[in-house]
């Protein structure tokens, strides 16, 4: 399994004494012949290097955050963007969601935020949460493509749901406003009040909702709130 609990394509193999030492530090799986224990650092970086030439995505992901923080080799951010990308297009979930905030942010690589939103579709659909917020975020303020409040109501749903408060607070923004989803006041209160617990910023915006709110309302949802806990 890789590390995004795909199975691994039986045509990634390894070659090398080096190789298939890093293989089994890797993935903790029998190699034919006698591995060698890493003696430095180096080694262990070696042996990742010559993993990810062989095709695995973790390792390649491994090998690019060492040159985006300069750890054990000098920082290089067109290598690691290289790297993430490899290991992204072979379908690693934290190589997407890094590849697209490089793209979002232009770190190590021209900005292109249509391109962003490719990679972190792909990185939410692989589970990284923080790539359905960031998502939604470019398609509520039509970022790299025209604004769809719809779209980003649904990426910051899932989101809210993995329990990531910015999420929560948004999306509870867009049912007070009642964009993209109907408008809905308890709603909003509910997931505003789900942030609140963590963040300043939602606590803030929850008094300002109550402020508006009909006391009937509130009251439901202060209701609903307690018995969903």
């Amino acid at each position: 399994m890789t590390s995004n609990g795909r199975e691994r394509s039986p045509a990634f193999r390894l070659v090398g004494t080096a190789a298939s030492a890093a293989l089994a530090v890797l993935y903790g799986v029998p190699v034919q012949g006698e591995v060698p224990i890493p003696r430095s650092y180096g080694d262990s970086m070696r042996w990742y290097a010559d993993a990810a030439e062989a095709g695995y995505p973790h390792a390649q992901f491994m090998l690019a955050m060492q040159y985006e923080a300069g750890i054990y080799r000098r920082a290089d951010h067109r290598k690691a963007i290289r790297w993430y990308r490899t290991a992204a297009e072979n379908g690693h979930g934290l190589a997407q969601y890094k590849l697209a905030t490089a793209l979002h942010h232009g770190r190590g690589v021209s900005a292109d935020l249509p391109e962003a939103a490719r990679w972190y579709a792909r990185a939410a659909e692989n589970g990284i949460v923080e790539a359905a917020f960031n998502l939604g975020h470019l398609l509520e303020h039509g970022l790299g493509s025209a604004a769809d409040p719809a779209a980003a109501a649904r990426w910051y749903g899932w989101a809210a749901e993995a329990g990531l408060p910015a999420a929560q607070l948004n999306l509870g923004l867009l049912h007070a406003e009642g964009e993209g989803v109907p408008r809905d006041p308890i709603r909003a209160w509910i997931w505003i009040d789900r942030a609140a617990r963590v963040s300043e910023e939602a606590a803030a915006q929850r008094h300002l909702l109550e402020g508006r709110m009909a006391e009937d309302d509130l009251a439901e949802a202060r209701r609903r709130a307690q018995a969903a806990e």
